[in-house]
């Protein structure tokens, strides 16, 4: 529907309702829900929820062996209405309430591990690119000698956000994105001199894809 595709627009452009966590998922539901991400500047990051954390009720309702479709729903509650969760957490169990409510999510997060930079993509969405040339430029000043990009759990998401992103890795007029077709292919090359030659890394999972 119309209204829809404006929150899809809305979203990609890093404006959410929700709780803001990441769950993996299995359906049914085996010993809960379990976070791998909580997002930045989010109801759950405020609310004190973990990436490790294990939900195992919503609103005192248990999740284990539900279809997780009809636990999503559950979810999926009006603006403002607070949701009660039952979290274990490294063998403790706690009672956290998280407010559904908006809020603009980063697709990018960094830091340094000693000589290194880290940076985590989490999805190719548009504001994926400014924010990754302000990461590097962030870690190239505090004197990054290598970096590591990971992207594990990262869905994919826009051709022309990981192109302008390569575009700071890759020297220019080398080949960046090569897409074939049935009978033809379509090479990318990079426009622009790279911000780094340092040495480079990438993690992946299985949950890697696309972009």
């Amino acid at each position: 529907t119309e209204e829809e595709y404006l929150e899809l627009l809305a979203a990609n452009q890093g404006n959410f309702t929700g709780i803001g966590v990441n769950f993996l998922i299995s359906d049914p539901i085996a010993d809960g829900l379990f976070i791998y991400r909580v997002l930045d500047h989010s109801p759950a990051e405020a609310a004190g929820l973990k990436a490790g954390d294990l939900i195992t009720h919503v609103n005192g309702v248990s999740v284990v062996g539900r279809n997780y479709d009809d636990v999503y729903a559950d979810l999926s509650v009006a603006t403002g209405e607070v949701l009660s969760f039952t979290v274990s957490r490294g063998g403790d169990v706690l009672t956290v309430s998280v407010t559904f409510s908006e809020f603009v999510q980063n697709y990018v997060s960094y830091r340094m591990i000693g000589e290194l930079g880290f940076i985590r993509i989490h999805s190719f969405m548009p504001p994926a690119s400014d924010e990754f040339q302000t990461a590097l430029n962030d870690l190239l000043s505090q004197g990054a000698k290598g970096f590591i990009f990971d992207l594990r759990n990262n869905p994919g998401g826009s051709l022309d956000a990981v192109e302008s992103i390569l575009d700071f890795l890759i020297p220019k007029g080398e080949e960046m994105v090569v897409i074939q077709f049935k009978d033809s292919e379509e090479i990318h090359y990079a426009k622009i001199d790279p911000k780094t030659d340092a040495p480079m890394v990438v993690l992946m999972n299985s949950s890697s894809a696309s972009a």
